[in-house]
C-alpha cells in the first residue's frame, strides 16, 4: 500500500516541528495505513462464533443422518461445502475487514479520516459469492424437500447479500482534542499502535501505523507538542474503541 509520509527534521529539542506551527496549524506529519480495528481477541471470537452458527445446521443433519450415512453422503457432502463457503464468507466479509486510517498531525491537534478497505473487484467478487451461496442453498432446499435451509446462515447469506447491493463506502472524520489535554500515552508495539489519554488511561484516541520506523518518528513529535508530564507506558492494547471515544 501506499503511504502518504511527510515528516520535518528535527533537532535535538524538536525546534524545528514547532517552528512550523501557525495560527492555521499547518500539517507537521501525515500518514497511512490499513488495519483490522478490533484488537487480535475479538477477531477470534467473531471467527469462532461465526463458524459454529454456520457449521450447526450441518451438524444437526450429520446427527439424524447417523446409521445412514450411505445414502445422505452427498447432502453431507455438498452441504458442507456450503457451509464452508459461507463461513469464510462471513469471516472475511466481517471479522477480518479491515479498516483504511489517514492521519495528520498539526501542532493543535490531530485528526483521522477512516473508511472501510474494499479492493476494487470487492464488490463485484462479494456479489458474485453471495449470489451463489444463495442459489446452492435454494438447491439443497429444492433436493431435500426440507425449508429449515431458509432460516440461520441463508437468512446471514441474504443479509450480507443486500448490504453489498446497497454498499456506499462512507469516509468518517474525528479529531482529537487540543494535545495540552492529554496526560497519558500507551504503546503497543506488537500492535503499532499509540494511544493517547486525557484521563483514563483505558479509553483514547488510538494512532495505528504502517511500521515501527513511522511510529517512533510519531513518538519523538508527540514528546514536543504534549506537556513534559505526561506519562508514556508500554503495553498491550487490549480494549476495542470506537475512533469516537477520545478521552
Amino acid at each position: 500500500m501506499n503511504k502518504n509520509i511527510d515528516i520535518p527534521l528535527l533537532d535535538e529539542d524538536g525546534a524545528e516541528v514547532l517552528g512550523q506551527a501557525n495560527a492555521n496549524a499547518p500539517p507537521i506529519m501525515s500518514w497511512s495505513t490499513k488495519a483490522i480495528a478490533a484488537p487480535p481477541k475479538d477477531v477470534m471470537k467473531a471467527q469462532i462464533a461465526i463458524t459454529t452458527i454456520c457449521f450447526i445446521p450441518f451438524l444437526i443433519v450429520l446427527w439424524n443422518a447417523q446409521g445412514n450415512l450411505s445414502k445422505s453422503s452427498e447432502t453431507l457432502i455438498v452441504m458442507g461445502v456450503g457451509m464452508t463457503m459461507l463461513s469464510l464468507y462471513l469471516i472475511f466479509l466481517i471479522a477480518r475487514q479491515k479498516t483504511i486510517f489517514n492521519y495528520t498531525i498539526t501542532s493543535k491537534s490531530a485528526s483521522v479520516e477512516y473508511h472501510t478497505y474494499y479492493p476494487d473487484f470487492a464488490k463485484l467478487f462479494f456479489k458474485g459469492i453471495a449470489i451463489a451461496a444463495l442459489l446452492l442453498f435454494a438447491s439443497m432446499t429444492i433436493y431435500t424437500g426440507s425449508l429449515w435451509f431458509l432460516v440461520g446462515p441463508v437468512a446471514m447469506a441474504l443479509g450480507a447479500a443486500r448490504f453489498l447491493l446497497s454498499w456506499k463506502n462512507k469516509i468518517l472524520t474525528e479529531k482529537t482534542p487540543p494535545w495540552r489535554k492529554y496526560n497519558f500515552v500507551s504503546i503497543d508495539y506488537k500492535r503499532l499502535m499509540i494511544i493517547t489519554h486525557t484521563t483514563d488511561p483505558t479509553i483514547g484516541f488510538e494512532f495505528r501505523f504502517p511500521s515501527k520506523e513511522i511510529l517512533e518518528q510519531y513518538l519523538l513529535i508527540l514528546k514536543t507538542l504534549l506537556n513534559k508530564d505526561v506519562i508514556y507506558t508500554e503495553k498491550s492494547w487490549e480494549w476495542d474503541l470506537s475512533l469516537k471515544s477520545l478521552g
